[in-house]
């Protein structure tokens, strides 16, 4: 009965699999698609039977960089537009979706600041009105915000005081008339300060000079100034070269130092260092500066030597048979030298090596059977192994070993055969 029942179920599977496949090949032939083109977010789809093809085009996002907002004009923050479907986005994936003009940044309020106080106009400049200043949009405003067009207030007009003209002598030089305004100190050739003239424009030059005997010039030194030779006008006491042209100055600069540089060296535990500077090799005097002009004194440079710096105590490491030991000692971190506990200069921290407590091992010949051995020494502290009485040279372990000798066999010797009266 139950093996019947299994084979009327295999029966109805198979039916049922042979009624779905004849039904979808019949679905899969008879509908005649019509396709609704793909979008940025969906693949192109029948409208008949809801069957996609393909995959989703994506959007083609155009990126809007931010821009920020003014007093004057509103600014917005970055977002992304897409071509194809015209949707807008935060993000450069165009996962994001955003409303039209979410974007948008309102117009700034304006930053007055503080006021600006006016400054006054004067008769060689333009005053500036008192003002905000908006730091936004960069524009100026009245006490009561009203936009100012400009901060300008015109000059005012010169105080002016007529200096009379006065004629030349040879000690006295004279001048044309001019104008001196009594605020700004500025000079003008006309009663309504119009034409300004440069100072001493006015000057008459002096009369003819009483020139007397030609003065011989005197060489500059690097340690002195020289004086230019002249001629000396008695009646003015001016001073004028061989060509009678007038001298400011008789002044000849002094020679410039032949400097010798002594570099800076710092001063050690041991020795005083100095700072840096400048032999003149004419002169032999002391400058702090390339040029020569700060005259120092002699070893004036000189840096004190520095105190040692000890640190902490460093505890001995006694010597052994195989390593040498170290003093204990204070180490200086500035001059990198070692001291005792007195504080004295170590020459060296060394601590010799210990001798080795040495066991001779005999040397003892190998035969046929039995490895031998050469003379060796056995250190009962550190227990290593070498071939001289004095632990100079270390050996292996083993090194010492001889092998067993062959076996010399000699000639073969017959066999003796054995009797009922003698072994063989």
């Amino acid at each position: 009965m139950l093996y019947k029942l299994k084979r009327f179920l295999l029966l109805v599977v198979i039916v049922l699999f042979i009624i779905s496949t004849a039904i979808l090949a019949s679905c899969s032939k008879e509908c005649d698609h019509t396709w609704q083109d793909a979008t940025c977010t969906e693949p192109k789809v029948c409208t008949k039977c809801g069957e996609t093809e393909g995959e989703a085009l994506g959007h083609s996002l155009e990126k809007i960089a931010a821009t920020p907002a003014t007093c004057q004009i509103a600014g917005n923050s970055e977002y992304y537009e897409c071509s194809v479907c015209h949707k807008y986005y935060s993000d450069a994936n165009g996962v994001n979706e955003i409303a039209l003009n979410s974007w948008v940044i309102a117009p700034l309020e304006h930053s007055y600041g503080e006021w600006i106080e006016e400054v006054s106009a004067t008769c060689t400049a333009k005053g500036v009105l008192g003002h905000y200043h908006c730091s936004v949009c960069n524009k100026d405003f009245d006490e009561n915000h009203e936009e100012l067009t400009s901060l300008e207030i015109a000059k005012l007009n010169h105080s002016l005081v007529k200096q009379d003209a006065t004629p030349a002598t040879c000690q006295i030089a004279g001048n044309s008339k001019y104008y001196e305004c009594s605020v700004c100190h500025k000079y003008y050739s006309d009663a309504n300060g119009v034409n300004e003239i440069a100072l001493d424009s006015w000057v008459i030059a002096p009369l003819e000079h009483s020139y007397g005997e030609w003065i011989e010039e005197v060489s500059a030194t690097c340690t002195a100034k020289g004086v230019l030779g002249h001629y000396h006008c008695s009646v003015c006491n001016k001073d004028f070269d061989e060509n009678h042209e007038e001298l400011t100055s008789l002044e000849i600069a002094k020679l410039n130092h032949e400097l010798v540089k002594h570099d800076a060296t710092p001063a050690t535990c041991d020795n005083a260092g100095n700072s840096k500077y400048y032999e003149c090799s004419v002169c032999h005097k002391y400058y702090s500066d390339e040029n020569g002009e700060n005259e120092i004194a002699e070893d004036s440079w000189v840096i004190a030597k520095l105190e040692h710096s000890y640190g902490e105590w460093i505890e001995e490491v006694s010597a052994t048979c195989t390593a040498k030991g170290v003093l204990g000692h204070y180490h200086c971190s500035v001059c990198n030298k070692d001291f005792d506990e007195n504080h004295e200069e170590l020459t060296s921290l060394e601590i010799a090596k210990l001798n080795h407590s040495l066991v001779k091992q005999d040397a003892t010949p190998a035969t046929c059977q039995i490895a031998g051995n050469s003379e060796y020494y056995e250190c009962s502290v550190c227990h290593k192994y070498y071939s001289d009485a004095n632990g100079a040279n270390e050996i292996a372990l083993d090194s010492w070993v001889i092998a067993p000798l062959e076996h010399s066999y000699g000639e073969w010797i017959e066999e003796v055969s054995a009797t009922c009266t003698a072994k063989g």
